[in-house]
């Protein structure tokens, strides 16, 4: 079994002044790996960039009409989604409720991590992340091909 350190994300953002999604820790052993030609793999439950949108101003979550659950915002293509039903629409640039342009993205999604990875380590050898979790055997037999060949980082959704 793995060594598994356990870190409070609410005393690494208070360390890092503003919200992180990689700690200190894990980026010091992301870049040991990478210097020993070793590979990191990062498993995550959610797609998108976060879990909901949410009114600094009033407090409005927007929620699918369908499913009563939030609506996951994608940031690549600038769209919120509902992963139960799959109805989707334009992210707003401000709240559909009171107006307000504060809009805060709320959660954490596969697309804020890359980012962050992104940020912390040299992008060459990086194949990026799957769009949605495995779609394909064949796509996702491609993919742990290349992790087992190469150093890499490599994302990875699952549900």
């Amino acid at each position: 079994m793995p060594h598994i350190d356990i870190v409070d994300m609410r005393i690494e953002t208070a360390r890092q002044r503003g919200l992180t999604s990689i700690s200190g820790r894990l980026a010091e052993a992301m870049h040991e790996r990478l210097a020993k030609r070793e590979q990191t793999i990062l498993f995550l439950n959610r797609r998108g960039y976060a879990s909901s949108m949410q009114c600094h101003q009033c407090g409005h979550v927007e929620n699918c009409p369908h499913c009563s659950i939030a609506l996951t915002y994608h940031r690549t293509d600038e769209m919120l989604r509902c992963h139960l039903c799959g109805t989707e629409r334009p992210a707003p640039n401000h709240c559909p409720k009171c107006g307000d342009p504060a809009i805060r993205w709320r959660g954490l999604g596969t697309q804020r991590v890359e980012e962050a990875v992104r940020r912390i380590l040299p992008a060459p050898g990086s194949p990026g992340s799957t769009p949605t979790p495995w779609r394909a055997r064949t796509a996702s037999g491609r993919s742990w091909g290349s992790f087992a060949s190469a150093a890499s980082i490599s994302w990875w959704v699952r549900r």
